[in-house]
């Protein structure tokens, strides 16, 4: 598993929020799954960092987890001694990193970094095997962000892992949510190029039982005919998918 500063990095910037209120800056870090805010702490603990975890719900029944960094007593020092530890990794959201802390770097371009990819994959990605209205199964891992260093990039790192992709805007039913971009890999073949590249990689124990699920989905059809009826593990596969993401 890759738990170091560069997946830090891709949870933050997908699912992080910067604030500064009565002159105190403030990290958050808001997930749904245990397994990634546990290992956000370890990281947070290993490097003498403190925070706070307070946890509430999301809709419609799930319970959210979220770390603060802050203090009142030192209001700059904790979100200071982080910033420090992973500008020089941090290239999609600095800026607004920046503006709590009221100073100014040159933002860098996009780089290649597998840990970032596993960790923005964690916090925005989905992985999805479902039978459409055909009977047929379709394959599908995307990642969806509003901003567009984020896209950019996932799409390099996507590159440098030899994977094949297309982007697709997506379209928000909500007006107070902004429509995002959309790096999609989709079919056996590209799906499988990525989970084969990723493979041991993931923290949260629903993404490596996802990924797992796939992988022995599409090998076990490359091993018949693809007119072949599907078999009674692959129809276990698609409702373990299914199960995870509900």
């Amino acid at each position: 598993q890759v738990t170091g500063i560069g997946w830090f990095v891709g949870i933050l910037e997908g699912e992080g929020s910067f604030r500064q209120q009565k002159k105190q800056a403030e990290v958050r870090i808001s997930n749904c799954d245990i397994n990634i805010i546990e290992r956000c702490e370890q990281f947070l603990v290993a490097n003498n960092i403190h925070y706070v975890r307070d946890s509430g719900h999301r809709p419609p029944r799930q319970v959210e987890y979220t770390l603060r960094i802050t203090d009142s007593d030192y209001p700059f020092q904790y979100a200071e001694r982080l910033y420090k530890l992973i500008s020089p990794s941090m290239e999609c959201r600095l800026d607004e990193y920046q503006q709590i802390l009221e100073t100014s770097e040159t933002v860098r371009g996009p780089s290649v970094d597998l840990d970032w990819l596993i960790g923005i994959t964690e916090a925005e990605g989905s992985f999805n095997l479902l039978l459409n209205n055909r009977g047929v199964a379709n394959l599908k891992i995307e990642i969806s962000n509003t901003n567009l260093r984020i896209i950019q990039k996932a799409v390099l790192n996507l590159h440098a892992l030899g994977c094949s992709w297309h982007i697709r805007n997506k379209i928000s039913d909500n007006p107070n949510h902004k429509d995002a971009k959309c790096v999609e890999i989709h079919g056996m073949r590209r799906c499988q190029r990525f989970l084969m590249a990723t493979n041991g990689l993931w923290v949260a124990d629903r993404n490596v039982r996802r990924s797992e699920a796939m992988t022995s989905f599409i090998n076990s059809r490359f091993a018949h005919h693809q007119k072949d009826p599907y078999t009674s593990d692959e129809f276990r596969y698609i409702q373990t998918v299914k199960d995870l993401n509900s």
